[in-house]
């Protein structure tokens, strides 16, 4: 039984990367979007990627991936990886954008 729940969601992660999404690309972007930020399309996954010093951001780039692998260090850096279109907006929209669609709209 538990490697046919290993099987279902290893399909059901393959689908939900085989989809594509329209995600902000921009490097060095303001920490929250604004007007000015440039839009790519066909992406797997959409990131937001701050480098920090202590809590302050000090650079955000938003990215368009093929592959993309989440990450934190504290006081120095974060990575979200989320798969919605338009989810890498900000650092809360990514972190909410890695649960889904519906979550996503519910805190827009």
């Amino acid at each position: 039984m538990t490697n046919v729940s290993v099987v279902i969601l290893a399909f059901a992660f393959t689908m939900i990367a085989a989809q594509k999404f329209t995600c902000y690309n921009n490097s060095n972007g303001p920490e929250n979007g604004n007007q000015a930020l440039e839009t790519q399309e066909n992406c797997t996954f959409c990131g937001l990627q701050q480098q920090l010093e202590g809590t302050k951001v000090i650079l955000t780039n938003r990215t368009c991936d093929e592959t993309c692998t989440t990450f934190s260090v504290q006081d120095q850096g974060r990575r979200v990886c989320c798969t919605v279109s338009l989810c890498n907006y900000n650092y809360s929209t990514a972190w909410d954008g890695q649960l889904g669609e519906r979550y996503l709209e519910k805190n827009l």
